[in-house]
């Protein structure tokens, strides 16, 4: 997985036949029978990221980006649907340079395909499923999820396969924050928690870590352990230390570890010397302990006073807890219990009768409630 080389193509082909590959496009020679493509990437990249695609595509250009040109390759026969969503691409790759670091590759390349997965993020040449791109706008996050995974997994790489939440995960969460940042608060937030209930079901039928030691095969690993609850760790991380903070430390891993090799704890490294506090607590209570905080909780209203009581199942895990209150008169309430033992309990007053309270408000905790 940590093998990185630069690669050169040069493909022959019959002439209806459109080649698309890493690397820039160097030429293309015809003759009568054939044409040769001649492609070269000389940025090294992952040898899992190299591919060659051969069809009868259309081709265009939907954008440029500083300087970085942004190609769509679709099949004929759906070139209008397809082109439709890709030509969302530009302003998807504008919003990742801005927020992590310039794009490493030569160019991108988003290419309709038929392929077993819903998208493969090979480096500057991502391969979709020809159904997604229907163009009716649903594949966006898809589309984003890829772009995101040029900077991690393509350009910093995991070590090894148990790590493969420092892409999966790192694609999945970047692709949060986007749709933070062009839908909204309440769109990010629904996300996460379709993000976490599908954490919490799955973890009933495979219990391992995110940093998983004991897979059988590696197709166990792409599971939502890599991809939604690696994105959940980087959504607490982000409220453990503050979204400036956070932000820092996404660009500076970029930036020591760009088309190179990194693993859990040069990430964790890096996120402790941006923000001056020892994680080491956070880092192996979320990556190399299996589940997440199952909470028994009591909640006794009696007027103006609440008597909270969270008690944890299984595993003890450390993390803020916040719970809002809302009463007859005023506005709500926001508190946070700091839990870190099995069983804590806490009264609180209020000004006036409390009327419900609502637990983990803002959606910034991987929990589940039990009771």
């Amino acid at each position: 997985l940590s093998d990185k080389a630069s690669v050169e193509y040069i493909v022959h082909t019959p002439q209806k036949y459109t080649v698309v590959a890493n690397g820039g496009l160097v030429s293309v020679q015809k003759n009568k029978k054939i044409k040769t493509f001649h492609y070269s990437s000389t940025v090294p990249i992952p040898t899992k990221v190299m591919v060659v695609g051969i069809a009868e595509l259309n081709q265009s250009l939907s954008g440029t980006i500083n300087g970085t040109s942004v190609k769509s390759f679709t099949y004929p026969e759906s070139e209008t649907e397809a082109n439709k969503d890709l030509n969302m691409a530009p302003s998807i790759l504008d919003f990742f340079s801005e927020y992590i670091a310039p794009y490493a590759f030569e160019k991108l390349d988003n290419v309709q395909s038929t392929t077993r997965f819903g998208g493969m993020e090979n480096a500057g040449c991502i391969f979709y499923d020809e159904n997604a791109l229907d163009g009716t706008g649903s594949a966006e996050d898809l589309i984003a999820h890829e772009i995101a995974h040029q900077w991690f997994g393509n350009s910093v790489t995991e070590k090894d396969w148990s790590q493969l939440w420092l892409s999966e995960g790192f694609a999945t969460y970047l692709t949060n924050i986007y749709i933070e940042q062009t839908k909204g608060e309440q769109a990010f937030q629904e996300q996460l928690k379709k993000d976490r209930k599908r954490i919490v079901s799955f973890e009933k039928r495979y219990r391992h870590p995110i940093v998983d030691q004991s897979y059988k095969s590696l197709m166990d690993l792409l599971n939502p352990n890599s991809y939604q609850k690696g994105g959940w760790v980087l959504h607490m991380l982000r409220g453990e230390i503050g979204n400036d903070l956070f932000q820092e430390a996404m660009r500076a891993y970029y930036q020591k570890y760009q088309l190179s090799n990194a693993d859990s704890k040069d990430f964790q490294n890096v996120v402790e010397q941006v923000s001056g506090t020892d994680l080491d607590w956070f880092f192996n209570q979320w990556l190399h302990i299996a589940g997440h905080p199952k909470l028994e909780i009591d909640a006794n209203i009696e007027n103006r006073k609440l008597q909270l009581h969270v008690n944890q199942k299984e595993n003890i895990f450390s993390f803020p807890f916040k719970i809002e209150i809302h009463c007859t008169e005023g506005p709500s309430i926001k508190r946070t219990l700091n839990i870190s033992q099995q069983s804590t309990h806490k009264d609180i007053i209020t000004r006036y009768p409390i009327k419900f309270i609502v637990f983990d408000p803002d959606v910034e905790l991987l929990f589940e409630r039990i009771k």
